[in-house]
């Protein structure tokens, strides 16, 4: 039995949410160094959000990232899909984890005053 991609991006983005939303037991965290590894491979996020994650073809994602805009962006960016069809494995739950771990980790440039 067959299913449509719109279905399991669903599922995926509900079981992540309700993870977050669980508490700090819930919440499973993610490993930088292994984010880094994916963020930065030949079809990694940085394609788009550029090495540094400060934007190309995407948005500048290095100072804002966290797992809701990641759910939010899978669900509401065709591109992004298009994207995620071609590499499944990067958007696996612990892929996405580790991807924003990594970028989580990264150091944050002062706002101006």
């Amino acid at each position: 039995m067959s299913h449509k991609p719109g279905i399991s991006i669903f599922i995926l983005i509900f079981c992540l949410t309700m993870m977050v939303r669980a508490g700090d037991e819930g919440i499973k965290t993610g490993d930088p160094v292994k984010g880094k590894e994916l963020f930065e491979s030949d079809t990694g996020c940085n394609v788009c959000h550029g090495m540094d994650a400060k934007g190309s073809i995407g948005p500048n994602i290095r100072e804002t990232i966290t797992l809701e805009k990641v759910y939010h962006a899978l669900q509401n960016f065709p591109d992004m899909m298009n994207w995620q069809y071609n590499n499944p494995e990067l958007f696996e739950e612990e892929s996405l984890v580790d991807i924003v771990a990594y970028l989580q980790s990264l150091t944050r440039e002062p706002v101006p005053e």
